[in-house]
């Protein structure tokens, strides 16, 4: 967030939230679809407490059904950064984070389901797909059993 433009050419972390690439189409496509599921968005919310400060469908996936972007000041990066400084052992910094969602992956239409019927399973996958999300954007996550169990419930 240090370099703001280069030749009169703005800079973007690909890892914010505000990358906003799409089309003109695209993005009205995406904001009825973000309109019509905020219900769900705003569960999906509560169920992480404050783990995100927002739910949302993602404008840069294409096969990922999940990922995370930073919404405050602080980077992702910056967060690992701090974090692994020997004199921040004691108090971990923690930057702002959303959780996009795919809504062309199958799994949007499944949690769509579940939000009409199965409101626990739907907890459960927001848990999961929460701590997926920070694996691959090589976070720790906070209970690794509590993320098995939950793979091994979906899977009986």
């Amino acid at each position: 967030k240090v370099l703001i433009d280069y030749n009169g050419k703005k800079f973007k972390s690909v890892s914010d939230n505000d990358l906003d690439l799409g089309t003109t189409e695209e993005k009205e496509e995406t904001k009825k679809q973000a309109e019509d599921s905020k219900d769900m968005f705003e569960f999906m919310k509560e169920a992480l407490g404050d783990k995100v400060t927002e739910v949302k469908l993602s404008s840069r996936l294409k096969n990922a059904p999940v990922c995370i972007s930073s919404t405050g000041p602080l980077s992702l990066d910056m967060e690992k950064v701090l974090n692994a400084m020997p004199q921040n052992a004691d108090k971990q910094v923690k930057a702002q984070k959303a959780l996009e969602l795919n809504a062309a992956h199958p799994i949007f239409e499944k949690l769509k389901s579940l939000f009409e019927s199965d409101k626990d399973m739907l907890t459960k996958y927001t848990k999961l797909l929460y701590s997926q999300a920070l694996l691959i954007e090589g976070m720790s996550i906070e209970d690794p059993v509590e993320l098995s169990n939950m793979i091994c419930d979906l899977m009986v």
